[in-house]
């Protein structure tokens, strides 16, 4: 009879497969919405320049001028902030590659060990960028 009524018993828990592809599609939805970032971020840093004209100097009544134009190029914290986000979005898109087709090509959790690998490259890289800006 106790068992009867245990089988009867509904609590209303979610089981682990009920939740598994809610939260592959919001893992998907977050490594996207960081790619957009990072991409946008880079192409805006990267493509972006400033002109600013000011006048140095005033003789008679013309005004001596001089433009001077600001680049990401010209500020080594700039350059690094370029160089990282674009990492970051590669790896981004290499993340997404791996968590959308690697349930088709999965060995024995291979994908597991893969991402590990990519998270180890990816600040052995962000490193390396880190030293070389830092030896100008």
């Amino acid at each position: 009879m106790a068992s009867e009524n245990a089988e009867k018993l509904d609590l209303g828990f979610n089981t682990a497969s009920d939740i598994k592809p809610k939260k592959e599609w919001m893992n998907l939805f977050l490594r996207a919405l960081s790619f957009f970032a990072t991409a946008s971020a880079t192409l805006i840093m990267a493509l972006n320049k400033q002109t600013k004209t000011l006048v140095v100097a005033t003789i008679g009544t013309t005004p001596l001028t001089i433009t001077l134009t600001a680049k990401f190029l010209h500020t080594p914290a700039f350059i690094f902030f370029v160089i990282v986000n674009g990492i970051v979005s590669l790896y981004n898109l290499v993340v997404i590659a791996v968590d959308t087709l690697g349930p088709q090509y999965d060995y024995k959790g291979l994908r597991l060990g893969l991402t590990t690998i990519l998270d180890v490259w990816l600040w052995q890289q962000v490193e390396m960028v880190q030293q070389l800006s830092w030896q100008k």
